[in-house]
């Protein structure tokens, strides 16, 4: 079973042994934020970068026809490491004081 929920919800790990259960996270809602944004603020641009590489990963391994366990372990070796340093550089810009939390950028990260 694949779980698959918006950027806004949160979900808490289930404890059922009967379920196995893959959290499938949307950057499509996240990426959204940032779009709405990027007019007026240079600093989104490498966020949309970053996540047209992953997107792009993505298109990649659909035209090789890979299946959904494939493809995961596609995007687990060459989209996961882009993922996480994008997560680093949004951590650092509100955990670093580079970005105001109430700001469009700011706004946009929560």
């Amino acid at each position: 079973m694949y779980a698959k929920p918006s950027a806004r919800q949160r979900y808490k790990k289930r404890n059922d042994s009967k379920l196995n259960i893959l959290l499938a996270n949307c950057i499509a809602h996240g990426r959204r934020q940032f779009v709405d944004v990027a007019a007026n603020l240079q600093e989104c641009g490498h966020v949309l970068e970053s996540l047209g590489m992953v997107y792009g990963d993505d298109a990649l391994a659909r035209e090789q026809g890979l299946d959904a366990e494939q493809r995961l372990r596609f995007h687990q070796l060459y989209s996961a490491p882009l993922m996480e340093q994008l997560h680093g550089w949004l951590d650092e810009q509100l955990t670093g004081a580079k970005t105001e939390p109430n700001s469009g950028l700011g706004k946009a990260i929560s």
